[in-house]
């Protein structure tokens, strides 16, 4: 009797990716090659500017606009040098600048958590009326930016542990059609590598604000 294996392991080719309007053939196995060679398979429509919309404590608006402004700018590897490119900037890549946002900007006063142990529901219907706030001039701003301060990062969970602020912020978010990142004080800010995390944020920054970055061929 003979008996039937199956092998121990398959190779699975990486499929490729579709992108914009450039040197032909339009496709890749890498996405952030492909998008250095060809751009992206399709802009956010209508835009001539990703405008960036924020939400930060009272003090932090200058700290996190510092911060985009470097996803404007040129950044060398230095982790995955193997696999992360150098990141030329914002508009190199996605052939649009990123812009603070004219008038669309919310400052919380740095007591909004509180002093008692409810400091995560506070934060959660802060921000659920900044959003409230921002959608009300949602023609000023493609995107929003949060920044959690570190001083408030006791409260990204909530006691029990079943709440996160990051997805209760996304929740109060989604219903209105707004598009938002959080970013951490103590993550993001604080990354060292800082050619990575550009690549990461601008990719999701077009997706969010209507662009398709790329897509399966």
């Amino acid at each position: 009797k003979t008996e039937a294996h199956l092998p121990p392991h398959q190779r699975i080719a990486e499929p490729l990716l579709l992108f914009g309007p450039g040197l032909e053939p339009r496709t890749h196995q890498h996405p952030l090659l492909g998008l250095l060679r060809h751009g992206p398979y399709a802009q956010p429509p209508g835009l001539t500017a990703v405008r960036v919309a924020t939400i930060t404590v009272h003090g932090q608006r200058g700290r996190l606009f510092d911060f985009l402004r470097g996803l404007s700018r040129e950044h060398l590897p230095t982790d995955r040098k193997t696999y992360v490119p150098a990141y030329p900037g914002f508009e190199a890549v996605f052939g649009l600048p990123l812009l603070p946002s004219e008038v669309a900007h919310i400052e919380l006063p740095e007591g909004a958590a509180g002093t008692g142990t409810d400091g995560h529901e506070r934060l959660a219907e802060v921000l659920g009326r900044a959003m409230l706030e921002l959608h009300a001039a949602r023609d000023r701003w493609d995107v929003v930016v949060f920044l959690l301060p570190s001083a408030w990062e006791r409260w990204r969970e909530s006691l029990d542990g079943k709440f996160n602020l990051h997805d209760r912020l996304k929740a109060a978010a989604a219903p209105l059609g707004c598009p938002v990142q959080m970013l951490r004080e103590d993550s993001a800010l604080a990354y060292t590598h800082g050619c990575s995390l550009p690549w990461r944020l601008s990719i999701a920054g077009v997706a969010k604000a209507g662009g398709v970055p790329w897509r399966t061929a």
